[in-house]
């Protein structure tokens, strides 16, 4: 079974890891018999996919990460939104059930209510390969395990408790209306930036633990597709064991090592 996602450029260690583990599942015990049930069993080409791409997230995860977006981030990207036209444009890659681009949401409904600027607008792309994740997303309702790092206060204000056997949270509409979803693969060299019709200049990216799935070459080259897709002197975050690769200095400068943010270099277009 095809299912229109290209592994060969992954690291390779992480890929029979998990290659592994389900052949483990499957009760198979060489990749001749492995190769066999997944041609018969259309369902494990997805599991298959998506053991690769395992979701672990939860909400504001590295909190020191949304503390420096906070602090030293948004703010400019306030005043420059005011001066401009009134318009944030953040992408979120690899967002999985949708933990890090509400995060992002609720962080900028925190910023805009304090600093008196309801008018600006932001509106957050978050992409995933992971259809299934994709659509958990949208449905923005999480258990109690991703929201561990989040206050009473915050959950209060931005989560609608729902009823059922177990306690379960609905990120609330006005939160849910600033994030877009869309299908997207990111390390694919026929795509630039999320679909339909959303080329570039977007001022904060976020990138965050995905490069460290990825070879050498396919880390260089997400990294220049990012630098094309940034807006002049935007902002890429990364996940705290990534960074970016020594011969693309000229492209980004270090922002922050800790929580390994850069800011784009010039206009060199990679």
């Amino acid at each position: 079974m095809q299912i229109g996602i290209d592994f060969r450029e992954y690291n390779r260690n992480t890929l029979k890891r998990r290659l592994a583990r389900r052949m483990a599942l499957a009760a198979c015990n060489h990749l001749e018999e492995y190769l066999d049930f997944l041609k018969t069993t259309p369902s494990e080409g997805i599991a298959l996919a998506q053991e690769f791409t395992i979701k672990v997230s939860r909400f504001f995860r590295d909190k020191e990460v949304f503390e420096f977006l906070k602090e030293k981030i948004l703010p400019g990207l306030f005043r420059q939104a005011k001066r401009d036209f009134g318009l944030i444009r953040i992408w979120s890659i690899g967002c999985a059930r949708g933990e890090e681009p509400y995060s992002l949401a609720i962080l900028i409904q925190e910023l805009k209510e304090a600093l008196l600027l309801e008018e600006i607008v932001c509106r957050i792309f978050a992409t995933d390969i992971d259809q299934q994740a994709l659509d958990s997303a949208r449905k923005g309702v999480f258990g109690p395990e991703a929201l561990k790092d989040v206050s009473p206060e915050i959950i209060e204000k931005y989560f609608i408790p729902l009823s059922g056997p177990k306690p379960l949270f609905q990120v609330r509409p006005e939160i849910q209306k600033m994030v877009d979803f869309l299908h997207h693969d990111v390390t694919s060299p026929q795509t630039t930036s999320p679909p339909p019709g959303i080329y570039h200049e977007y001022q904060l990216i976020l990138c965050r633990y995905l490069l460290i799935y990825c070879s050498q070459t396919l880390k260089g080259r997400v990294l220049k597709k990012l630098y094309r897709a940034l807006a002049p002197e935007g902002f890429l975050v990364l996940g705290k064991a990534e960074s970016v690769c020594p011969e693309l200095g000229d492209f980004f400068e270090l922002i922050d090592k800790e929580a390994q943010i850069y800011r784009k270099r010039g206009q060199n277009e990679g």
